[in-house]
């Protein structure tokens, strides 16, 4: 049975699940909202269950009256705290991560948020120092576990194994809380087994061999997240190894043109990775940088594979063909851009898919331009080849922007 099957198989299981089906209206919320549904129940079993994930026999007391379990407090999807001296000391910051995948940057600031409210309080005891709990389907992630320190990371089939560990009341105020307690850890299970699925015997697949299935069952995002993000680091590791001399860091798509998690701009010369979704379309792109003019991009996106330039300074025109042409023409007189835009028609001929419209170049808002073949039906590619195509390209393109000789 191939991955792909095996996957088909576990999103059909899932799909007869009403319990699945109650959790598409807000993925992260409903697992959330359930977690203080066990709160509500039996306080005892909670926190023995939390202690299970932390691993930590000693965290909190089993009858924890004083204690407040709290959604959407701070912008914590969960946060247990409790009152001392007027003042509200956090114990237990909980992230859920299903439809995303976490990142450095949005945890780190969430724990700026506790780093910026323990500012307002004069006296040390009443400072919070409270455990990080991050929650995630995913169990691959653009950074090392040891980078999102001090997240504490544990999966959804830890969840359920620890849930299922407790003594839950069977009935409380007239219902069977056993019935719904079964479901759920059974519908996590399958989750996370989903999730797994995704990532199993990628090399011999292009990059989305049919999203269709995950589609219907309103998956996808996390299908396409996972396996760019899995790509990703398999691109990551061929820049590393090939003792080329190229920095390379992860960068959060968001911040491609703003900050990036450091609340830095993009300031030093390099490579910077990142995996983003477009139009339900995945894209591994990698950003390269001189430390001084555009930014030029290789990008997978769906079936494209792309030569693409994201300028530092915008051109001006009376309309945006205007400024794309005056941007196209500024990179054709340019010997390292023009050939950088040229090399990837070199690979296989093709032609634009508007060509009216785009004239000798595609582009995106109005100053990114790009070339592009289709790496699966013009070359032909798998993805470990597609990989190393792009990790070649990405080093010679760093080495002539920085001037390097190559290899």
């Amino acid at each position: 049975m191939t991955a792909l099957t095996h996957s088909e198989t576990l999103l059909k299981d899932l799909g007869k699940m009403p319990i699945f089906r109650l959790s598409l209206g807000s993925k992260e919320l409903f697992h959330s909202n359930f977690l203080e549904l066990l709160w509500r129940l039996d306080r005892s079993s909670f926190i023995k269950m939390i202690r299970q994930l932390l691993n930590d026999d000693s965290f909190l007391p089993l009858d924890p009256k004083e204690y407040v379990l709290s959604r959407e407090k701070e912008h914590f999807d969960i946060c247990i705290f409790h009152k001392y001296k007027n003042c509200i000391i956090y114990d237990l910051i909980l992230e859920n991560k299903v439809k995303s995948i976490p990142e450095k940057g949005q945890l780190s600031r969430y724990r700026a948020t506790i780093d910026e409210l323990n500012t307002k309080k004069k006296k040390e005891e009443t400072k919070s120092s409270p455990r990080y709990l991050l929650l995630s389907l995913a169990t691959v992630f653009p950074d090392s576990p040891s980078v999102l320190k001090p997240w504490e990371i544990v999966h959804y089939n830890s969840l359920k194994a620890a849930i299922e560990k407790q003594s839950w009341p069977e009935t409380k105020d007239g219902f069977n809380y056993k019935v719904y307690i079964a479901d759920y850890c059974e519908f996590i299970g399958k989750l996370h087994e989903l999730a797994e699925s995704i990532l199993v015997d990628l090399d011999n697949e292009f990059l989305f061999q049919d999203v269709n299935a995950f589609v219907g069952e309103r998956m996808h995002d996390i299908y396409i997240k996972l396996r760019c993000t899995s790509f990703m680091l398999r691109l990551k590791t061929l820049l590393e190894n090939n003792e080329n001399n190229v920095p390379v860091r992860i960068l959060a798509a968001e911040c491609i043109r703003k900050e990036d998690e450091n609340g830095a701009y993009i300031n030093k010369a390099g490579v910077y990775l990142n995996v983003n979704i477009f139009n339900a379309v995945g894209q591994i792109g990698a950003l390269i940088w001189d430390g001084a003019g555009d930014i030029y991009e290789v990008v997978i996106q769906g079936e494209q594979y792309r030569h693409g330039i994201n300028p530092r300074k915008k051109e001006t025109g009376k309309d945006t063909r205007e400024m794309l042409d005056k941007m196209w023409k500024r990179h054709m007189n340019d010997q390292r851009a023009s050939r950088f835009l040229n090399k990837i028609l070199d690979k296989a001929p093709h032609e634009c898919d508007d060509q009216e419209k785009a004239g000798p170049y595609n582009q995106y808002d109005d100053a990114y331009v790009y070339r592009y073949v289709n790496y699966k039906k013009d070359l032909n590619l798998i993805v470990e080849d597609l990989l190393g195509v792009m990790a070649d390209d990405i080093v010679a393109t760093y080495r002539t922007l920085t001037l390097q000789p190559t290899l």
